[in-house]
């Protein structure tokens, strides 16, 4: 399988009402695909976005971000989702928290899509 790519993304968030996410993920040498998707607060929103554009549905069972300041203020992240009742694990860094748990949740859902490779069988 090509790597996944998180290429762009935009957030618009708010008190008043759900956050909005739009993606733009690349597969190797296909197309670029974007996505849009509204969640609870601008990560659930990237997240529904990327399942939109990549075609799964994960359930983030664990998030940790964490900030270092040695060489500029660097976020990273954690997380583990649940596809179909199996765990994915995921790591992202960015300058930004909410970029970090994009590239995180999306290194999950690389996991995830490899282990549902056809496998072929010896008849």
């Amino acid at each position: 399988m090509d790597k996944l790519v998180l290429e762009a993304f935009r957030v618009v968030a708010s008190t008043e009402r759900q956050s909005r996410a739009t993606v733009r993920i690349s597969q190797g040498d296909c197309d670029d695909v974007e996505a849009e998707a509204e969640g609870n607060g601008p990560m659930d929103a990237l997240f529904r976005a990327t399942d939109v554009a990549v075609g799964v549905r994960g359930e983030v069972t664990g998030l940790r971000i964490y900030a270092f300041d040695d060489y500029g203020m660097v976020g990273k992240a954690r997380i583990s989702v649940n596809f179909e009742g199996r765990n994915y694990a995921g790591r992202g860094s960015s300058p930004d928290a909410v970029e970090a748990a994009a590239h995180a949740y999306l290194r999950a859902v690389a996991e995830y899509l490899s282990d549902e490779l056809p496998r072929t069988t010896l008849e």
